[in-house]
């Protein structure tokens, strides 16, 4: 196999601790051979050798029959009766070849493409042996670190459905799902079929969804960012919804989605905003502007420039949209609202007032236009001839075929993250862009109209996420009778549009729905039926499940702006004990509650550092006794300001 293989490389593995051996190494052989040698060499070296890290490293030459070599290494403990003993083992892997991704095989797996981009993993190592030795004696501390985090989380008083949905949804970052290249861009699958990877290209609409990274890892998130609009968009402003690589080729699939592009303004925006990055935000807003002027393009989203995106707008549910809609339409306002405060940051006036006028316009239409007094449904306008759709907005074979009545739309359906836009943008604090009456009526008939109290009874011909004894909320549902042609994933359930609805929920003061809504999700992966660490949807470890992690901002109320050091969080009038995190630093907060206007909490920075002027909790402006950078292992008590 030559070096420069994506199969080449090298595994090792070690054992840890006293009465360590190792055995000889063996081949596959012919008639059970290896296994023979395997077992004899086992008899043979089961004494026990002095203490110490004792491992055996094999490199990998080929899957072919009767070259994969082996090994065997083990350690002798005397337990006595009713006692215990722990034995530490390793496995180590160092594969330095990772291959470039092209779209084709008939799948949505992709296949491997001819340029090597590498894995971040393997720079400082020549092989997995030299990566044992350097993380061997670091268990502890890395033991330490993962507990640290997860008791804090954990202890925090929010219901233990919500806990396990934001923190076991965090693998999904370990997992083949996400990855690094070689000079550390990270990017992602959507998730992770038996024997590849599933719909390559770090999908910019089912990564909007993700919600974790930005609070948890906030130097990524941005790097993402960085992806998207310095290597990702055309000068014409198009997006990629999919990144090449390399990402001399980021631009070579030249679809667009209209709810990704718009969406991505939206992360930029908290991104900023977390972090207070002004300089950062000025290399990528030239990018970002460009991406919101395609959406006025002849034949594109919204040609009249009246703030209603009414041409083709491709989509996360893998077709195309003709006519404004609540899932895009809302996108596009907060993006709106987003970049006119993004545009006078870095001294755009001009363009923030084009982006405010077309908001208030654009508002005004969606509740005129699309809240028919339940729920916010399309409006169904058909191009009449494909060919007066712009081009890059519509796919060639995945959506609809007829031009006068485009088959796959919602219509008159209720749709389960028909409020993501306002959901999305209150939680990174730019409030409300719906009308907060209508959203409230909307979030009640979703629950009405889309949950299904026993999914063992419901009609699904597509993919089956939920079974007999499991309930959940629909993708959308027809109250008023299918069409001909309904969307294609009407009927499934999916977890990751579930948590959206259930943050909407609770930022409307449906706290109770909200957990349900949780609870429905989670009992589906309880363990005895699922595994409660794999949320799947087109593939295992699913990016839109880590939409879970919106759902400890929305209930505790938290907010942070990077630029004024403030910080916010909800009042209780109970004893509370809260997490929280910025994406550069994590915490706990304590408030003990009441309602007799005294206001008594405690702010602990237990990693990272980050900058804390004033801290709001409900209506009450408290100072830390020392305001300014707080660093790990800062507690410091919040005064009420005179």
């Amino acid at each position: 196999m030559e070096a420069t293989s994506e199969e080449w490389g090298t595994i090792a593995a070690v054992v840890l601790g006293d009465g360590t051996w190792v055995g000889p190494s063996w081949e596959l052989g012919k008639w059970n051979q290896g296994l023979e040698a395997m077992w004899r060499g086992y008899v043979e070296s089961g004494a026990p050798q002095p203490a110490g890290m004792l491992g055996l490293g094999t490199t990998v030459r080929s899957a072919t029959y009767g070259s994969a070599v082996a090994g065997t290494l083990g350690a002798r403990r005397v337990v006595g009766p009713y006692g215990r003993t722990e034995v530490v083992f390793l496995l180590g892997w160092h594969f330095p070849n990772r291959r470039s991704w092209l779209w084709g095989g008939g799948g949505p797996g992709g296949v491997a493409g001819p340029d090597t981009v590498g894995n971040f993993y393997s720079n400082g190592f020549s092989n997995a042996w030299e990566v044992l030795k350097a993380y061997a004696h670091r268990l502890d501390d890395m033991r330490e670190v993962t507990e640290r985090f997860v008791s804090h989380f954990w202890s925090s008083d929010l219901s233990p459905a919500v806990k396990e949905a934001a923190l076991f949804n965090l693998s999904t970052l370990r997992s083949q799902t996400f990855f690094r290249t070689l000079d550390g861009s990270p990017l992602g699958w959507e998730g992770c079929l038996d024997d590849t990877g599933s719909c390559l290209g770090s999908w910019t609409h089912v990564w909007n969804y993700e919600l974790a990274t930005a609070f948890l890892f906030g130097s990524l998130a941005k790097r993402m960012r960085e992806l998207e609009y310095l290597h990702a968009t055309a000068d014409d402003g198009a997006m990629s919804f999919r990144v090449m690589l390399p990402l001399s080729k980021a631009q070579e699939y030249t679809q667009v989605a209209a709810d990704g592009q718009f969406g991505c303004v939206l992360k930029l925006y908290r991104e900023w905003r977390l972090s207070g990055d002004d300089e950062w935000l000025r290399q990528l807003w030239p990018a970002c502007r460009r991406s919101l002027e395609f959406a006025w393009s002849e034949g594109g989203w919204d040609a009249d420039r009246d703030g209603l995106a009414e041409g083709a707008q491709h989509n996360t549910m893998d077709i195309e949209y003709f006519g404004p809609n609540p899932e895009v339409q809302s996108w596009y306002l907060a993006a709106l609202k987003a970049a006119a405060e993004m545009a006078n940051a870095v001294g755009d006036g001009e363009f923030s007032k084009s982006c405010q006028e077309l908001l208030a316009s654009g508002a005004a239409l969606t509740e005129a236009i699309l809240f028919n007094g339940s729920y916010y449904q399309q409006k169904v306008i058909p191009p009449g001839d494909f060919s007066k759709v712009a081009p890059k907005l519509r796919h060639p074979n995945m959506g609809a075929e007829n031009p006068d009545k485009p088959e796959f739309q919602i219509e008159d359906g209720c749709v389960i993250d028909q409020l993501l836009g306002d959901t999305f943008a209150r939680l990174v604090g730019l409030g409300p862009i719906l009308d907060t009456e209508h959203v409230a009526v909307a979030l009640q008939s979703i629950h009405r109209l889309n949950y299904v109290e026993d999914l063992g009874d419901w009609t699904n011909y597509m993919r089956t996420y939920a079974v007999h004894g499991e309930r959940g909320h629909v993708v959308l549902s027809y109250p008023n009778g299918l069409p001909e042609h309904p969307m294609p994933y009407w009927s499934e359930v999916w977890t990751g549009l579930e948590y959206i609805y259930a943050i909407g929920l609770a930022q409307a003061g449906e706290r109770l729905l909200a957990e349900d809504v949780v609870s429905a999700a989670r009992e589906r992966f309880s363990g005895s039926r699922r595994n409660p660490f794999d949320e799947a949807e087109c593939g295992h470890h699913y990016a839109r499940a880590m939409s879970s992690w919106g759902l400890v901002v929305a209930l505790t109320g938290f907010d942070y702006d990077g630029r004024t050091g403030v910080m916010t969080l909800a009042a209780t009038r109970e004893p509370t004990r809260w997490f929280w995190s910025t994406g550069d630093a994590w915490g706990t907060f304590r408030h003990a509650g009441g309602s007799s206007g005294v206001v008594r909490a405690q702010l602990e920075v237990v990693h990272g550092s980050l900058r804390v002027e004033r801290v709001l909790i409900g209506a009450a402006l408290l100072s830390p006794a020392l305001p300014g950078l707080l660093g790990a292992g800062t507690t410091c008590k919040l005064e009420p300001l005179a």
